[in-house]
């Protein structure tokens, strides 16, 4: 079967955009994470207790940032229907 030349510049430009991206978006969620528990740390550090909500919301951030970014770069490039 022979590809038109659009589809395999459309090919093209998934690829280099997952060849550029990718890295970019997984060091933007690691950045994220770490920035996070920065916060969480130095909460902890406070006077005062921690309440349940503020650790709930501290595990409820993490995962928003951190899942998104694999699950976004799964379904986008390692799909085998994209292509």
């Amino acid at each position: 079967m022979l590809y038109s030349w659009t589809h395999m510049a459309s090919v093209g430009v998934k690829w280099l955009v997952f060849v550029l991206l990718r890295p970019l978006l997984q060091a933007f969620a690691r950045r994220a994470v770490v920035k996070i528990d920065e916060l969480s740390q130095i909460m902890s550090l406070s006077s005062e207790p921690q309440s349940k909500e503020t650790e709930k919301a501290f595990r409820l951030a993490t995962v928003k940032v951190s899942l998104p970014v694999p699950i976004f770069v799964m379904l986008a490039f390692d799909n085998p229907f994209c292509l």
